[in-house]
């Protein structure tokens, strides 16, 4: 993950600069579930991130383009993966509903801490077990989820 965000001024104060594993930034099944650990891994390190604003901006800029088979001309894309405590379906809807990368990165900065509540909600109310009951197995990711709620708690708990 730092190779990738070497060249860009505000990654000295990025969290996911500092990652070991930077794959839950890119998860495969991005966004099909809210209760994903994986993007909520990446989530709650965006969210004690410093950087996250600049990030979000860069993020809302089409910087990928791309040969579409079928299309005449080359297709701006947005970057993939979680990029200023967003997913890439959030930053498209952010930008059809504000209209501009600016606007659209204000909203998604603004809505951050409701949409992270949303997902660790869901993420809590799936619990140990699959759809079918059966035991879940705790990957990586979500033992180091429940780490990260756990302080997250502990640092409410200290502040209050």
């Amino acid at each position: 993950m730092a190779d990738m965000l070497a060249a860009r001024p505000w990654t000295t104060r990025a969290e996911c600069a500092t990652e070991e594993r930077a794959e839950h930034f890119f998860p495969e099944n991005l966004g099909r579930h809210l209760a994903s650990p994986s993007v909520l891994l990446a989530l709650l390190t965006c969210e004690r991130c410093e950087a996250r604003q600049e990030c979000g901006h860069e993020a809302m800029v089409p910087t990928i383009v791309t040969h579409i088979p079928g299309e005449p001309d080359p297709v701006p894309m947005l970057p993939t993966g979680v990029w200023g405590g967003s997913v890439e379906k959030e930053r498209r809807a952010a930008l059809e509903i504000a209209g501009d990368p600016d606007a659209a990165a204000a909203l998604l900065e603004t809505t951050f801490p409701q949409r992270l509540e949303e997902r660790v909600a869901a993420f809590l109310a799936v619990g140990d077990r699959n759809a079918d009951g059966r035991l879940r197995t705790k990957s990586w990711q979500r033992r180091r989820v429940e780490e990260l709620l756990a302080e997250r708690e502990d640092e409410v708990e200290v502040s209050a």
